[in-house]
């Protein structure tokens, strides 16, 4: 008889963000599914957050209460607990696990260490990991914890952080796991097959990828959207899309980039520029990718390095496996300038890395910080900066906008002619007004819908692919005439 493994499949889950050890081999979409299986994994995401998890809650309590084995990761691991206490309210959870949930940021890498020998750790010391949430166990009841990491940071600054990674019922049948890549550890994936009587893991594992292939047709989750098989397009582009300043919308505008470009066929992916691999989420939702090695860049902070993997190995990974590269910025485009060095390969902004590495970029803007007239204050100098530099824009996004007969928007889109740059205005979506920063408590399906929709609706990507691809050329024309010119003079030498 076939082993199930069930991956639940709802709005906020990201049952592609990892590979689980490839064990999920069965899709559960509604209700009646979870009984179909011997084992259930709740995958990371924004699950709590997006609340539509109420009737599959009651399920999965009903399962567990049958006996039913059920692994929460991240997000499915809150899923699991009493309650989480986001920045803006308190979510009351299944409760399966005794644990509650308060605001703990941490992205790094490091390794978890197993105290606690539950059957699916037993003869496991420690596993490769790495942390990718805002919110962590900070009160623990009537549990086992089974592991611990300790990662270099979190809440961004603090160093050398303690946190409750791996959590067990008293029965040993309802796992949350915090960290990522837990489930690929060989071991893990030998003690789930001994315990549920799997004999034959390559044939599970061919199932798994059947599951995987199903998952990755629909653009987000239950929308109907089927995206197109990858086109030979026989492009290879990169995208930077910077800001003036943190506030802009970064994330929103690339979250949009990179669907659209999905539906037409392209292979795209998306990097963070620094350490926070949380702000490429919602992109990662949309496009159903899962969060590679290079998927952070690093960068240099005032006094630490933030990122996963160095930037040139970081684009040449991606642009082996992608036809388009979207690499979303930190902060401003100018954020980390003042302590810029050129006498070693470390990047210090998002101006550094589009200087390095000769590529186009988008200049997103917004007026809701200080309202239009201030946008364009901000537009016309960072332009004027930017031209005397020769690192213009392909394109300015002019975002979040809640006033588009104001002169000073025609105003903008002039500057932008003068230039030669293309100018696009996306309104403000009022449903999204709390959704300023989207690591924070997100419905992140109707962020990135929406982020779909509108992009879609006002931008036009042909456009900015074109110019992507000729400013491209333009830098590979005069890199390569400036090598020639070299050669030259060197041969006159001799």
């Amino acid at each position: 008889m076939c082993v199930r493994i069930g991956i639940l499949y709802i709005k906020g889950s990201m049952p592609i963000y990892e590979e689980f050890g490839n064990l999920p081999n069965y899709i559960v979409r509604k209700c009646d599914d979870v009984f179909r299986c011997d084992m259930i994994i709740v995958p990371p995401g924004y699950i709590v957050e997006t609340n539509v998890f109420n009737e599959f809650s009651r399920t999965l309590v009903r399962y567990y209460e049958n006996g039913g084995i059920i692994v929460g990761v991240c997000s499915g691991f809150q899923f699991l607990s009493r309650e989480v206490i986001t920045r803006h309210r308190s979510i009351r959870c299944t409760g399966l696990i005794d644990v509650i949930f308060s605001p703990l940021i941490c992205t790094d890498r490091c390794k978890v260490k197993i105290f606690d020998s539950i059957w699916m750790f037993r003869n496991v010391k420690e596993i490769d990991v790495f942390h990718a949430h805002t919110f962590a166990p900070r009160f623990v009841g009537d549990v086992k914890i089974v592991g611990v990491s300790r990662p270099r940071r979190v809440n961004y600054f603090e160093k050398d952080g303690k946190i409750i990674s791996i959590v067990s019922d008293r029965e040993e049948r309802c796992i949350g796991i915090l960290p990522h890549k837990v489930l690929n550890n060989l071991i893990v994936i030998e003690n789930v097959c001994n315990k549920l009587g799997i004999k034959d893991f390559d044939k599970h594992r061919e199932e798994n990828l059947k599951v995987i292939k199903e998952l990755r047709r629909e653009l987000g989750v239950n929308t109907g959207i089927i995206m197109k098989e990858h086109v030979n397009h026989g492009r290879k582009i990169i995208i930077v899309i910077s800001s003036t300043m943190t506030s802009d919308g970064k994330t929103f505008i690339t979250t949009g980039i990179a669907g659209q470009l999905r539906l037409r066929g392209f292979r795209t992916y998306v990097l963070k520029l620094g350490g926070d691999v949380r702000d490429i989420h919602p992109s990662l939702y949309l496009i159903k990718e899962p969060v590679k090695d290079y998927a952070t860049i690093k960068i240099r902070g005032r006094s630490d390095i933030y990122g996963w993997c160095d930037a040139e190995l970081a684009l040449s990974s991606a642009l082996s496996d992608y036809d388009v590269v979207i690499v979303e910025g930190v902060m401003g485009l100018l954020t980390g300038e003042s302590y810029r060095k050129n006498v070693n390969d470390e990047i210090y902004s998002t101006l550094h890395f589009i200087e390095r590495f000769k590529v186009p970029h988008i200049l997103v803007i917004s007026p809701c910080m200080g309202g239009v007239e201030d946008a364009f204050i901000r537009l016309k100098a960072y332009l004027q900066y930017l031209s005397s530099i020769n690192v213009l824009p392909v394109a300015v996004i002019l975002n979040r906008c809640y006033d588009h007969e104001s002169p000073y928007v025609k105003k903008m889109y002039e500057l932008c002619m003068k230039y030669g740059i293309l100018f696009y205005v996306v309104p403000e979506n009022k449903m999204l007004h709390r959704a300023t920063h989207p690591e924070v408590d997100l419905d992140v399906d109707r962020y990135a819908l929406s982020a779909l929709e509108l992009v879609g609706r006002h931008v036009d990507l042909d456009q900015i692919l074109n110019e992507c691809e000729r400013c491209l050329i333009r830098y590979r024309t005069v890199t390569m005439e400036g090598k020639l010119k070299n050669e030259e003079s060197v041969r006159s030498r001799e």
